[in-house]
C-alpha cells in the first residue's frame, strides 16, 4: 500500500512541476502585455493618490483583457 501512496504522490508531484515551465510561458506574456496596456492608458490615474492609485494601475495590469473589450473604468 505504501508504495502506491509514493507513486501517487510522485505522480502528483511531478505533474505540478510540468505545469510551473507553462505558467511561465503563459504568464510572463500576459503581465508584459498589461504592463504596456497600464503604461499606455494612465490617464484616470492623475485623480487618485496613495493605495487607490496603486491599486487601480495593479488591477489595469491584471485585467487588461476586459478593459480592451470593455469601457471599464478603474476607479
Amino acid at each position: 500500500m505504501s508504495d502506491v501512496r509514493e507513486n501517487y504522490v510522485y505522480k502528483t508531484v511531478t505533474s505540478v512541476m510540468n505545469l510551473v515551465p507553462l505558467a511561465i510561458a503563459v504568464g510572463i506574456p500576459y503581465l508584459l502585455v498589461g504592463l504596456l496596456w497600464a503604461v499606455n492608458h494612465d490617464d484616470h490615474l492623475a485623480a487618485l493618490d496613495g493605495g487607490d492609485k496603486l491599486f487601480s494601475w495593479l488591477g489595469e495590469v491584471v485585467a487588461w483583457p476586459i478593459l480592451i473589450f470593455w469601457d471599464v473604468s478603474l476607479r
